[in-house]
């Protein structure tokens, strides 16, 4: 019985000092290794379509379409690129992120995206 104890007391001890290494682990902030925002590709789409659809989004000015929020790892989908604070698009760079806002630089002025609304310069 005293054997017992003595290794029940051992694997505590052990799993104390390793607690500290799986707690670090759990702390980890996971790698996005995919466009969190992006749609599942349509397979009906012809390549007529998806050209004509490719034509359409250059046409088109850029949009905020989302935003994840994670202090200076924030990261928002900015007309289909995702892009973090410090990247740049189609000459906007990313300067800060706020919630439902990202606000870039382009031309050395300071331009604001909101999901609320329509894209307003300051």
């Amino acid at each position: 019985m005293i054997a017992r104890m003595r290794k029940i007391f051992l694997m505590s001890v052990a799993a104390m000092a390793f607690w500290p290494v799986f707690a670090a682990e759990s702390e980890l902030q996971p790698i996005i290794k995919r466009n969190p925002f992006e749609r599942p590709a349509n397979e009906s789409l012809t390549t007529d379509a998806a050209e004509t659809q490719e034509n359409r989004i250059a046409i088109i000015e850029p949009e905020l379409r989302g935003v994840l929020l994670a202090g200076e790892k924030s990261v928002v989908d900015f007309g289909g690129v995702i892009l973090q604070i410090g990247e740049s698009s189609d000459g906007y760079r990313l300067v800060s992120v706020q919630d439902g806002v990202a606000i870039f630089r382009k031309n050395g002025k300071k331009v604001s995206f909101s999901l609320r609304e329509s894209n307003s310069s300051n």
